[in-house]
């Protein structure tokens, strides 16, 4: 931290700056302590690299300090006994730079690492004569010495070579090659006699002895002999050159270029000329060395940067500015300058200030007073142009001094103004419309379009086309027509400026859309900064060397013309840009864009910009180009936070939970300016390039595999041209990804799908064994209600059936005979009326008519109690003979009467086991027609087995029946008919053909499973065969019975 006085100085350093002359030293001061990344407040000794790291000796450790990060080196680290280190030399024979603790250990410093060297620095002991006592020289400055006792007493030695040496002794110097004396010379007089400080003035550069004494003279010893030295240079312009009563210090490392002399708070950078003369180059003025007890410096002549070490005070870090500021401040705050135009070799601000070369600068009331700040410009003659905000009303000044000489009213309030000095027309951008002032004779306004709104930018492209922008998009406007061509890429965007700087190419920059190209009738889009700052563009300039300057709201930006255009052709590289902010000399970072112009290209080169604090100027070709960084390091590898030996190779246990890689880019600038990018994959195959974030890249849980990882830097201006570093990262495969652990997973999970398979299957097998079990129990339910269903059609259509054989027989069989009854009936009352007795005729017709009444109410009960209890009657065993006795004597009384005899030949021995019921029915329905178509004679009833078939005969000597008739019987009765019989489909032929009698006959056969066949002798009789298929036939005693 900077302490009080520092800040003092500070504010005095920025008003030198600020009023200071044009080639003025400006610089920037870090100051860094224990407090802000040292390890410790002594910097000892500073080493400067050609990596660009600088290596500080402390003692808390040995540090590298790459422009953000401190590494340190100490005990925890490095296998030293003791963190306090004093000197940094360069070793010959080892040919390279070694610090040394306070205890003689030694840390080699190479390829931007220090590793810790077996041997001890001797201190005492002469390499080049073994036992020889010197003390190697420590050029630590007298001004951090004083008071303090050094090891510099003669006699010492400066190793110039691997086995070269600059041997110091009382009273001479000897230059020693392999341990021979190649020359010696003596001294004036004895150092010692000089004192410690004197000795501390010896120094080598390019391999020659030199001395520099009080007065600033320097003598050089050589084989010639001894020589004063020429010094040329700002060394002589000291006002303590030459007096004795302020001695130089003189700061240098052996083995280093760099050599600076301290005088009178002044530091000088010393380098030898061809001519042997020395140069003195002034670095930094007004810093005390004394004061800050200041111990070691080193200088980087590329970049301009000055290191000073203090033994108690830490690290100061100045840093060569090339910006200056012009500011203005009014009522103690500074006033903001958006447009400046150079006005005879001065600035010329639209707030009504002018700047001069020296720093100062005037105010212009005259102009004030009819200027807004926003907009100006002059033309040919010098005439100078203005505006007020939200006015209509454009001012010619003649004389910026005094009032203005004239003044045009436009149509609309006036929102910019521009000069396009090849037609010499004044344009002017309104609220609505754009116009033009054609100035010569002080011509009339020109109206060239009037329906543009809200002008932002104007720039004439040649004298019939103008680009114009605005809060809304970006026009090419024909001058000619008025007509306007649409940006149409450039829709709903703020335009802020064009820059035109080879024909045909127009730069567009914009307020929050970043900038653009337009070429060829193609419209390029730029990629934008890291930050994100070139979002917010205001105004380009290019320079001589090729390099365009973009201001920002967030600092100063550079990019090359080049690498533009090759990104416009090809966009396959991302640019890089360069940003300077306030360290770099600027009053604030926040430039302005709203104005016209917002920054210009004065006469000598220079460039000017306007900003929120005044104005910026700075010479473009001054500001360094170098390359920014020359190499990519790693500065640490953590896996699960503990460190890792450095290596572009990185092994790693494959159960490891986070790598941490850190990288180190020397860089000590702006470290926004770092653009760093990293992508993971394998030699075959890139990964996708990701950014760096706070220069450490983390990884957590990766994968075992071989990777290729890339770290690449943008370090310079060249197109597509980049840094790289790669590393490897090797994570063995855990056990379970090793080939033969991956087969033996297979085979097990080859056997557990088979297994899975055949389970699976035996599984589906089983299950499909069920299913089918429960298909077919399903389907015999179906079945069975199928069946079920289809008994009920069946029932149904028996029902249906005998309705339709119930209504058929009422009408036949009792219509008939009753309306036989009602007439004999009404024939007998007529008698009896006429008469008063029925005769026998009537008598018979009634018993006839009244017996045929009877039988067919028998026959239509057991018809229909035949079709309800047949499927509920039941088998059981019964007697044949005893069963025909009893229909026998149902027809008994009817028979005697008619002279008919019954006769049973059923031995009464035969049992039969069936439906009884359903047997006895038939038997009477049998007998009934018998008795009916007998008139006199007799009915036999017998019966017969064949196999296991019971064959019943019912015989009369009736008259027979007709064979017609028979023939219509026979085919009634077949298994057809039967079919017909117990769906309900029977004929009509069949009812015509029987009566109710067949009917229930036909009805039954089926039930017992027994068929009807009938025989008949015209004359002679009928006989009618009943054949039970399946009767179970056993005699009285349970045998089967013998039957003739």
């Amino acid at each position: 931290m900077l302490s009080p006085r520092y800040l003092l100085f500070l504010l005095l350093f920025c008003t030198v700056r600020s009023y200071a002359q044009q080639d003025s030293l400006q610089y920037h001061l870090q100051h860094f302590t224990a407090e802000n990344g040292l390890p410790q407040n002594s910097a000892r000794s500073l080493l400067y690299t050609n990596e660009g790291f600088l290596w500080i000796t402390t003692e808390n450790g040995l540090v590298r300090f790459d422009g953000i990060d401190f590494k340190v080196w100490n005990k925890l680290n490095t296998g030293i006994t003791v963190n306090r280190f004093s000197i940094i030399t360069y070793d010959y024979q080892r040919n390279c730079y070694i610090a040394v603790t306070n205890n003689s250990e030694m840390l080699r410093i190479s390829n931007a690492e220090a590793t810790l060297l077996n041997e001890r620095y001797r201190r005492d002991t002469f390499p080049g004569t073994p036992g020889k006592r010197l003390s190697y020289h420590n050029p630590l400055p007298a001004v951090a010495a004083a008071g303090k006792r050094g090891p510099e007493i003669p006699p010492f030695y400066i190793a110039a070579g691997a086995a070269t040496y600059f041997v110091v002794e009382h009273d001479r110097v000897l230059l020693l090659n392999n341990n021979k004396t190649e020359w010696q010379q003596p001294f004036a007089q004895q150092v010692t006699r000089m004192g410690e400080s004197n000795a501390r003035r010896f120094f080598v550069l390019h391999n020659q002895f030199y001395n520099i004494d009080n007065n600033c003279e320097i003598t050089l010893y050589s084989a010639a002999g001894k020589q004063k030295v020429a010094i040329t240079g700002d060394l002589l312009n000291n006002k303590a050159y030459g007096h004795s009563l302020q001695a130089p210090a003189l700061f240098w490392m052996n083995g280093q270029k760099e050599i600076l002399i301290y005088l009178n708070k002044c530091w000088y950078r010393l380098t030898a000329s061809k001519d042997n003369s020395m140069h003195t180059q002034l670095v930094l003025s007004g810093f005390d060395a004394a004061l800050e007890n200041i111990c070691s410096a080193t200088y980087d002549p590329t970049k301009q940067m000055l290191f000073l070490g203090s033994l108690t005070n830490g690290l100061y870090l100045f840093t060569r500015q090339y910006f200056k500021s012009h500011i203005v401040k009014k009522a103690g705050y500074p006033v903001s300058t958006y447009a400046i135009i150079d006005y005879n070799n001065t600035l010329l601000s639209s707030s009504g200030y002018q700047f001069f070369r020296d720093g100062s600068y005037r105010l212009l009331p005259e102009l004030i007073k009819k200027s807004d700040t926003y907009s100006i410009c002059t033309d040919r003659s010098g005439n100078v142009y203005s505006k007020l905000f939200e006015d209509s009303t454009v001012y010619r000044f003649r004389n910026i001094e005094q009032p203005p000489v004239r003044s045009w009213k436009m149509p609309s309030k006036v929102t910019g103004l521009h000069m396009d000095t090849a037609a010499n027309r004044l344009w002017i951008g309104g609220n609505v419309g754009i116009y033009y002032i054609p100035l010569v004779n002080d011509a009339r306004i020109v109206t060239v379009n009037h329906s543009l709104k809200g002008i932002s930018a104007i720039l004439p492209e040649n004298s019939n086309t103008v680009w114009v922008g605005t809060g809304t998009g970006c026009y090419r406007l024909n001058v000619q027509s008025g007509r306007t061509d649409t940006l149409h890429a450039l829709a709903n965007t703020y335009v802020r400026s064009f820059s035109m700087f080879r024909q045909g190419e127009i730069w567009i920059t914009t307020y929050e859309d970043g900038f653009y190209l337009y070429k060829n009738g193609q419209l390029t889009k730029f990629p934008l900064d890291q930050n994100r700052y070139l979002a917010t563009c205001h105004k380009i300039l290019l320079d001589r060397q090729g390099f365009l300057w973009m201001s920002t709201n967030n600092g100063l930006f550079k990019a090359s013309y080049k690498e533009l255009q090759q990104y416009a052709a090809n966009k396959n590289a991302t640019p890089y840009y360069a940003q300077y902010t306030i360290q770099d000399g600027f009053a604030t970072n926040e430039f302005n864009g709203g104005g016209d112009p917002a920054a210009i290209k004065l006469n000598n080169g220079d460039f000017a910009f306007s900003a929120l604090n005044g104005i910026t100027v700075f010479n473009p070709l001054q500001v360094n180009n170098e390359s920014l960084q020359k190499n990519i390091y790693l500065s640490s590898l953590a896996i699960d936070d503990k460190p890792l030996p450095i290596s572009d190779t990185i092994v790693l246990s494959n159960n490891m939970n986070r790598l941490r890689i850190g990288i180190s880019v020397p860089f000590i600038d702006n470290p926004n300016n770092i653009n760093l990018e990293y992508n993971i994959g394998s030699d075959s195959k890139e990964g996708q390039w990701l950014r760096v974030e706070n220069k450490t890249i983390t990884f957590t849980r990766i994968a075992s595999g071989f990777y290729k990882l890339v770290i690449r830097e943008k370090n310079n201006f060249s197109y597509n041209t980049y840094l790289y570093k790669t590393l490897y990262i090797d994570i063995p495969p855990l056990f379970y990804e090793r080939p033969l652990f991956q087969t033996a997973i297979l085979l097990l999970a080859a056997l557990l799908i088979y297994l899975f398979i055949r389970l699976r299957t035996q599984r589906l097998r089983r299950k499909n064994e069920r299913l089918d079990r429960l298909v077919k129990a399903r389907t015999q339910e179906l079945n069975m209600s199928v069946h079920a269903l289809q008994e009920s059609e069946a029932s149904l259509r028996k029902g249906m059936h005998l309705q339709e054989k119930l209504i058929a027989s009422i009408s036949h069989d009792i219509r008939t005979p009753l309306k036989f009854l009602l007439m004999a009936t009404e024939r007998s009352l007529r008698t009896k009326e006429n008469k008063g007795q029925i005769s026998m005729e009537e008598a018979r017709i009634i018993y006839q008519t009244s017996d045929r009444l009877y039988h067919f109410t028998e026959k239509m009960l057991q018809y229909i109690k035949t079709n309800i209890e047949a499927g509920k009657l039941k088998a059981s065993r019964f007697s044949v003979h005893e069963l025909v006795e009893q229909k026998i004597r149902v027809f008994a009384a009817v028979a005697q009467a008619r002279d008919i005899a019954l006769i049973n030949k059923v031995p009464p021995s035969l049992y039969i086991h069936d439906k009884e019921e359903l047997l006895g029915t038939v038997i009477q329905n049998l007998l009934d027609n018998a008795v009916k178509f007998t008139g006199t004679g007799s009915v036999t009833i017998d019966c017969r087995i064949e196999g296991t078939a019971l064959i019943i005969s019912v015989t009369d000597t009736g008259n027979g029946i007709p064979e017609w008739q028979v023939a219509g019987y026979n085919r009634h009765f077949s298994s057809a008919a039967s079919e017909q019989i117990i769906t309900g489909n029977l004929s009509e032929d069949l009812r015509k053909l029987n009566g109710l009698g067949f009917a229930i006959i036909k009805e039954i056969l089926p039930l017992l499973s027994a068929s009807l066949e009938i025989s008949s002798q015209p004359g002679k009789g009928s006989t009618i065969k009943l054949t039970l298929q399946h009767a179970v036939i056993s005699a009285d005693d349970d045998q089967p019975a013998g039957v003739q």
